[in-house]
């Protein structure tokens, strides 16, 4: 009964007196509504629930004066809001606080129970009936010799009381901490504990075993779980040194884990070197910004209209939520979905609607966001695409044929997050009014933000802008990664591809990991680059070389030739792109002179690979290179 206060039944007895009430009041402001606590001596003693306050459904709320009922509930300022009665022939509650409005609380004090309980009662189930918050009791992982304690809540649904008996562990190293017989009434909840302690690692199993005079229970077996090993611990080069002749060279260096547990890492390179090229930036977190107005950015649409998934949006001010292919990283912030806008703008944060663009930095919202060409835009009549392009390890999100809120214009824009944090835009073919848009990025608390342009004349159509904070002089071969025990990952960093002026560089390698102690780690790399002549008195640097292999991509083997200048030791492998060894090709003494090897891509345990990305690295002494290759099947 809400809101009830008029009507009889066929015999002219009124509603209420069959709820063993009386209306008290309605339409009045009842402060008290915020704390409702269930009465001692009824089956929701010790129950405290919250009520959303100021709504309609607080304001309208009636209260009771009881006859022949039992109040259940009453609120902070002390009026009855639940009413029990029953008879002969019926049960019935009667309840002044709207179910809708109660706010769900921790444990079994929620509206899912107290409604259970309440068809219970209606219900007058007599026999005792065993209810479990969960099935089963799983600890996840903790460490060696650390105590770890988790709670199963019992509660009664049936009239009858509840026998609880012989409760024990099948295994020791679970210890039930109150494991006397128990006793619950209509509704009373109870709280088993059980405890885990080992000095050993491994996983551990048991049941919890128990008797009950619940008819359909009368033997309980909880099943219960842990892994108990020792935390990630990352071990790491302290620095890093490297001499690149001409521009063209690379380092490699090792992250392993010592601890039991999986170690996961993310990584930045971070620039100590300004770059006198950046149009824009650094902001507060060093992100800086670059167009294809530099030389070295290049304007390079790919549609995916034809391979990616296509969005229509319902209305001009709409939005989709993405899963992301791979965690990308955000001002410092591994994300795992984003919210796509159709006002041309994607965030990691709630509003998905706002169509009048603000500068960056802004406190309003929306924040945590990538600002591609964020306008009163309209895209109800057109299509959003996404694409997840495995090789490159980039996502891309296209507008098509975009219009502004009037109907005018035709935008054609894509964004581009790659797995090591770096963001790309691309505009096509823009036509309209590209004056009032704002172009950039912004961080969750609006504290920073890198703005490229905000209301301003700047973007044309065939424009390509960068976006990062890492180093735009040399590369990962994996930015991301599991590392198990002792299995380490080599990686190699890369400055290939362009001449880099003769002088001093120096970055630094910012792994992010879930070690508890080293949750970042800082590897200072430092690059001499020195121009080698031509002439006669010239050192020969090249001891050995390792060439690409042939025919690449591949299916299914590939060639890989190398040279070494003496007699050597030679390790050529094969590793995936999270950095893991997949394949020893060759490690054992080689003489001088040119060497092929065949691989037929299989693994160490003869088994076909998968197709994709893969990359081979040959150590020579202190000489080290590493290439790229792809095979499809």
């Amino acid at each position: 009964m809400e809101g009830v206060n008029i009507g009889q039944d066929h015999s002219g007895t009124p509603f209420w007196d069959y709820f063993g009430t009386e209306f008290q009041g309605q339409g009045m402001l009842h402060t008290g509504m915020d704390n409702l606590a269930g009465q001692n001596g009824t089956f929701t003693e010790d129950k405290l629930l919250r009520h959303q306050i100021n709504t309609f459904a607080d304001v309208h709320n009636n209260w009771f004066g009881t006859t022949t009922g039992e109040v259940l509930f009453r609120s902070g300022d002390n009026q009855a809001r639940v009413v029990t009665n029953q008879t002969a022939n019926y049960r019935t509650i009667a309840s002044s606080m709207v179910i809708a409005g109660i706010i769900d609380t921790p444990n079994l004090n929620t509206k899912k129970n107290l409604m259970r309980l309440y068809i219970s009662f209606l219900a007058n189930k007599q026999a005792p009936e065993l209810f479990m918050n969960q099935s089963g009791i799983e600890f996840g992982t903790t460490i060696p010799g650390e105590e770890a304690t988790k709670k199963i809540l019992f509660q009664n649904l049936g009239n009858q009381q509840l026998s609880i008996t012989n409760i024990t562990s099948s295994n020791p190293v679970f210890n039930v901490l109150n494991s006397s017989d128990i006793t619950l009434d209509f509704g009373n909840i109870m709280e088993l504990e059980v405890q885990f302690n080992s000095a050993e690692s491994g996983s551990f199993s048991s049941e919890i075993i128990f008797n009950t005079n619940d008819p359909n229970n009368s033997e309980v077996a909880i099943p219960v779980s842990i892994n108990n090993f020792t935390y990630p611990e990352i071990t790491y080069p302290n620095a890093l040194e490297a001499v690149s002749y001409n521009g063209d060279g690379e380092i490699s260096f090792e992250l392993n884990n010592l601890g039991q547990q999986d170690l996961t890492y993310w990584i930045q390179v971070l620039d100590n070197n300004r770059n006198p090229r950046a149009s824009g930036g650094p902001d507060l977190y060093g992100y800086s910004w670059m167009d294809s107005n530099e030389e070295d950015i290049d304007f390079d649409w790919n549609d995916i209209s034809e391979i990616g998934t296509r969005v229509r949006f319902l209305s001009s001010d709409d939005f989709v939520d993405l899963e992301l292919p791979f965690s990308f990283p955000f001002y410092g912030e591994l994300k795992g979905e984003v919210r796509v806008s159709t006002n041309g703008y994607l965030t990691f944060g709630e509003d998905g609607l706002d169509y009048s663009n603000d500068p960056i930095p802004s406190p309003f919202q929306p924040n945590d966001l990538i600002a591609v060409f964020w306008d009163d835009l309209n895209g109800s009549n057109s299509y959003m695409y996404y694409h997840y392009n495995e090789d490159e390890e980039v996502f891309v999100i296209q507008y098509s044929n975009w219009l502004f809120f009037n109907g005018s214009g035709n935008l054609n824009f894509q964004v581009h997050l790659h797995l090591n944090g770096d963001i790309w835009f691309y505009y096509d073919d823009m036509e309209g009014n590209l004056y009032s848009a704002t172009i950039g990025i912004e961080n969750s608390n609006a504290t920073t933000g890198l703005q490229v342009i905000y209301n301003g004349n700047y973007l044309t159509s065939q424009h390509a802008i960068k976006l990062s904070y890492n180093a735009n002089w040399l590369s990962l071969n994996s930015w991301q990664g599991v590392i198990n025990e002792n299995e380490p990952h080599y990686l190699t960093v890369s400055f290939p591809e362009y001449l880099l002026p003769t002088g001093e560089y120096s970055a630094i390698i910012r792994v992010h990991t879930n070690d508890p102690t080293n949750s970042v780690v800082d590897i200072p790399l430092s690059v001499n680059i020195t121009t080698v002549s031509n002439d006669n008195n010239a050192v020969d640097v090249v001891s050995s070389k390792l060439s690409q292999n042939y025919p690449n991509p591949f299916n299914p083997e590939t060639t890989i030739n190398f040279f070494v200048q003496q007699n050597s030791e030679v390790e050529l492998a094969i590793y995936d792109l999270k950095g893991r060894k997949v394949k020893t090709l060759v490690k054992n003494s080689f003489a001088p002179g040119k060497h092929s090897v065949v691989w037929n891509g299989l693994n160490n345990h003869g088994q076909e690979v998968a197709s994709g990305v893969y990359f081979y690295k040959m150590r020579n002494g202190t000489f080290s290179s590493t290439r790229k290759m792809i095979l499809l099947k």
